[in-house]
């Protein structure tokens, strides 16, 4: 897919994306835009807060949404060593409609990765998760000038996928259960989140709550500095 040069939307200047481009800025401005289909989406981004300059941003979708179940049933693991009769028969879901409510009562916002990894599940989706969990609406600022654009991966509509995974993996932590679920999801508004991390060793490691992702698990990407 190749678009032609386009307009920014808040300058006026010439906005050129590049083919299989997900996410770029205007050079003067740096009003954001998301490549949906064959038109270029202006979209709110920030920047945590920090005092130094980090090592690394990273980006992350923070998608909102209000979230309501309408099916769950939990099934016990079927070992071959410690298997009894009923053991893998589905089950009543009514012990863990409360789990899945005071999960979803008190989150309503979540911050999925926006870029690619090697393993994303490994590397990324737990250090989503950590992060969503921590979320306290913390301090935001304006991008800088020269964000590592080039290691966008997933769009916000990817993230609202991703997100919808990873309730289900929440759940699933809390109990030694497996547990299936359908829910109907209301999603509301989106932006990117660049979110700051250290050069730590073989890992890089997150500036505001020390989580860390290995260095091997990002894609070796050239980005401007």
């Amino acid at each position: 897919m190749l678009l032609q040069p386009l307009k920014c939307s808040s300058c006026g200047a010439n906005l050129t994306i590049a083919p299989q481009q997900v996410l770029a800025s205007c050079e003067y401005c740096h009003t954001g835009y998301e490549v949906l289909g064959t038109n270029a989406v202006c979209f709110a981004q920030s920047a945590v807060a920090i005092e130094d300059q980090p090592a690394l941003w990273l980006p992350f979708w923070l998608v909102r949404f209000d979230v309501t179940v309408r099916e769950l049933e939990s099934t016990a693991p079927a070992s071959v060593f410690d298997r009894s009769p009923g053991d893998s028969a589905a089950r009543g879901s009514g012990r863990y409609l409360g789990l899945f409510h005071a999960l979803t009562d008190r989150q309503h916002t979540m911050l999925v990765a926006a870029f690619k990894a090697n393993n994303f599940i490994n590397y990324t989706a737990d250090l989503s998760l950590s992060i969503s969990n921590r979320w306290d609406d913390r301090p935001l600022a304006q991008p800088g000038e020269r964000m590592p654009w080039p290691r966008c991966y997933y769009n916000h509509l990817d993230a609202r996928k991703i997100a919808a995974i990873l309730l289900r993996v929440q759940v699933n932590k809390q109990t030694a259960e497996f547990i299936e679920m359908e829910f109907d999801t209301q999603w509301k508004d989106h932006q990117l989140v660049w979110w700051p991390f250290a050069d730590d060793g073989d890992c890089w490691k997150d500036m505001v709550f020390g989580e860390r992702i290995l260095k091997s698990a990002l894609p070796s990407i050239e980005v401007s500095t």
